[in-house]
């Protein structure tokens, strides 16, 4: 009994010079470098303003109001930046981006210019032009001047392009081929003349604005070649697809004739 009346009259007693849980020291900071509890050691770090210490889950300061977490570690700046990068992507794709050209699913039917309707795209004399859905195709000139590293004649065919059409269109030295009498083709010649020329071909992947002209030399090496062919499709060699020049020995001759001169 006598000790329960003990634990009742017992008492707490501030002293009035101020202690650790006076509300008047929250004005001047301490300089005690401890923490004010063993417990809360390790959470606890000094303002960087007012040297007050504070509790490292707080947003700032209770003394100075200084802001206790850096920027890149709130909420609104992660926000912040992820609405920029979202942004910066969309402008990106949206007006740097490439723009993919989208090859034709079904048949193309070459349009001789100037000739009557229906007429045949095939074996065509130079200097003709053929459209292929809206992109005009010339072969201008072949010619046989350089000899390859193995003795076979190099040809270079000249082709001028017009792109009519209100979209881009993409064009591939791989649509390109010259095709023999005995009716064996090659593809587009990479490598030396007998001279040690290094040769390359204009085309390799040539994406056309709306409204473009552009001129082009590719060059083919082999035995008896007379016929330039194109593809206008570049995934497919349709047979009845493909567009055909052919070097006559009259053209041949005027054109040995005018780089004679």
């Amino acid at each position: 009994m006598a000790q329960r009346d003990h634990k009742r009259s017992k008492q707490w007693h501030f002293s009035d010079t101020g202690g650790r849980f006076d509300s008047r020291r929250l004005a001047v900071p301490s300089a005690d470098p401890d923490p004010i509890s063993p417990t809360f050691r390790g959470h606890m770090v000094r303002c960087r303003k007012c040297g007050g210490r504070i509790f490292t889950n707080v947003n700032h300061c209770p003394y100075c109001g200084k802001a206790v977490k850096p920027f890149f570690l709130r909420l609104w700046f992660w926000l912040l930046l992820v609405v920029l990068l979202g942004l910066g992507t969309f402008i990106f794709i949206r007006y740097f981006l490439p723009k993919s050209v989208e090859e034709p699913d079904g048949p193309i039917t070459p349009i001789v210019v100037g000739a009557p309707a229906g007429a045949s795209y095939h074996v065509l004399p130079v200097n003709t032009t053929v459209d292929c859905n809206n992109l005009l195709v010339t072969v201008t000139s072949v010619r046989s001047d350089m000899t390859a590293a193995d003795g076979s004649p190099i040809y270079s065919v000249d082709i001028q392009f017009f792109n009519k059409a209100e979209a881009d269109v993409s064009v591939y030295s791989t649509q390109w081929l010259m095709r023999a009498a005995d009716g064996s083709t090659v593809d587009c010649y990479f490598g030396k003349t007998s001279d040690g020329l290094v040769l390359d071909n204009d085309i390799d992947v040539r994406k056309l604005s709306p409204g473009e002209q552009y001129s082009a030399t590719l060059h083919f090496s082999g035995e008896g070649l007379n016929e330039v062919v194109f593809a206008p499709n570049a995934l497919s060699f349709n047979e009845e697809e493909l567009v055909s020049w052919v070097m006559t020995a009259s053209s041949s001759a005027a054109q040995t004739s005018s780089d004679g001169e």
